[in-house]
């Protein structure tokens, strides 16, 4: 996606197993995060290699430790499969990781708020760091780090919650979501990883920075990212045809009604 107007990367993630299917739509990144749960076997894993540069794989956001047997047979595979790093969302996952020769790179969840914390994050191995999503364009420029990827669309995870969802969803696997309503009748989509026993509850508005182009260089990280969960085939194509343009000079609005610009705009000029 790198072109004459701008050089930075593009790394697109599909974060839920649904949008296995919609990888053909998003060949113009240059960097594809998979998710931890689309058994994607080695033969696909080649085969989608030949649109992008780099092929990650997004792990759980959370790990007990019942679950690090699991996770240790499904990094070891993911590796030999052809996979060439991790979004990595916890330390468990991290210290897993830990001599693996792989790209890495820490999610927005990681938190790294501060200098110190960045510095922790590359100490321990992390390649690129996601730039927190409760920082301004400020706090992230004034994390003096070049090796950032920030989030430019996506619905914000807003809680995750540790039970199991139990009657909210079908038996089939396939049915992963429901919606919460708040008291003004707000609808927020909730989706469930009953493999690791975690559910995520998502803002009801995405966040979209892709017409911000000054606020961005101004925060300067080396790449951005959009997350795809439960869009439809054509938002999706929205959406990259606003990030093709993005990288091509030119800045759409958001092409829905409601939107959020999330933190990134906040704070004193």
């Amino acid at each position: 996606m790198n072109t004459a107007k701008d050089k930075r990367c593009l790394t697109v993630l599909l974060g839920s197993k649904r949008q296995k299917d919609n990888i053909d739509l998003i060949s113009g990144a240059d960097r594809v995060i998979l998710n931890w749960d689309m058994e994607i076997g080695r033969d696909e894993i080649r085969r989608i290699k030949g649109s992008f540069k780099e092929v990650m794989m997004a792990l759980p956001h959370l790990v007990r430790k019942a679950h690090i047997p699991h996770l240790k047979a499904l990094l070891d595979k993911s590796l030999k499969d052809g996979i060439q790093g991790f979004l990595i969302r916890n330390m468990e996952s991290l210290e897993l990781l830990r001599d693996a020769e792989c790209i890495k790179i820490s999610d927005h969840n990681m938190y790294a708020f501060n200098t110190y914390s960045v510095s922790f994050l590359k100490e321990q191995g992390i390649d690129l760091i996601t730039a927190p999503l409760e920082l301004n364009k400020h706090e992230i420029k004034d994390l003096g780090e070049r090796d950032l990827e920030l989030m430019v669309y996506g619905y914000i995870p807003l809680m995750t919650t540790v039970q199991n969802a139990g009657d909210a969803f079908d038996d089939k696997e396939s049915d992963r979501e429901t919606y919460i309503r708040d008291r003004q009748g707000q609808p927020f989509k909730v989706e469930a990883f009953r493999d690791y026993c975690y559910n995520i509850i998502y803002n009801s508005r995405p966040l979209y920075l892709l017409d911000k182009a000054e606020d961005i260089s101004y925060a300067d990280p080396l790449s951005l990212r959009v997350e795809f969960t439960s869009e439809s085939r054509n938002d999706i194509k929205k959406i990259m045809d606003a990030s093709k343009a993005f990288f091509e000079g030119e800045y759409l609005p958001y092409f829905g009604e409601d939107f959020t610009r999330g933190h990134f705009l906040r704070g004193v000029e």
